[in-house]
């Protein structure tokens, strides 16, 4: 329902922090596809997200912060593995 509101204004950037925490299966795949579907049409959406396999999943490309500061650039998430990440982060 939120993510609802925020797309009525009609943005250009989305900004989304673990947008699937707590929620059924069922509203994580229709967040899934509203994500999908809205990236699609243009809309540019930068996720933040605990949840490995969602960010691999539904990235275009991953950036691996620590301590605030860029530290790797994954520029096809769908190669990306969790092991590539994490090794990252340390």
């Amino acid at each position: 329902m939120v993510i609802g509101k925020c797309l009525a204004v009609q943005p250009r950037l989305l900004l989304l922090n673990n947008p699937t925490r707590g929620v059924d299966i069922g509203a994580r795949a229709e967040i899934y596809r509203i994500i999908q579907q809205k990236a699609a049409q243009g809309l540019a959406v930068i996720l933040s997200s605990e949840d490995m396999p969602e960010l691999i999943g539904m990235s275009d490309r991953l950036l691996v912060l620590r301590q605030g500061q860029i530290t790797h650039r994954i520029e096809t998430a769908a190669d990306a593995t969790e092991h590539d990440i994490i090794g990252h982060m340390a």
